[in-house]
């Protein structure tokens, strides 16, 4: 049996909203972005079947998940060669700074299907 992997949270976006990269552990096959404070919302939907793209409810227009359309997934590992080496993996989402509002209220959700 399959279980599904499902995180929440929430974060403040700075005075100068910058790109915010949410570490999961996992790659996500879908994500729903709340920017409450300008009153928009956005889904990432990489599930199988689902055809994998991206919805903004805010311009009700469809990005393609790779290019730079608001929510971009993350799957790197980064290896420092000096001492001390060590191996960095990053797993998750992106959320763009130009989605967000300067000092706002935003929550999210990424569900990993197994």
């Amino acid at each position: 049996m399959r279980y599904p992997q499902i995180k929440f949270g929430n974060f403040t976006s700075a005075a100068t909203a910058a790109d915010v990269t949410v570490d999961l552990g996992f790659v996500p096959d879908y994500v729903k972005y709340i920017n409450v404070t300008g009153a928009a919302f956005y889904e990432l939907f990489a599930l199988e079947g689902t055809g994998k793209g991206q919805k903004s409810h805010a311009a009700s227009t469809y990005h393609n998940f790779l290019s730079n359309g608001g929510i971009e997934l993350v799957d790197t590992v980064t290896i420092q060669t000096t001492n001390p080496v060590k191996k960095t993996k990053v797993q998750g989402f992106k959320i763009v700074a130009a989605i967000q509002t300067n000092n706002g209220a935003n929550y999210w959700m990424a569900i990993r299907e197994s």
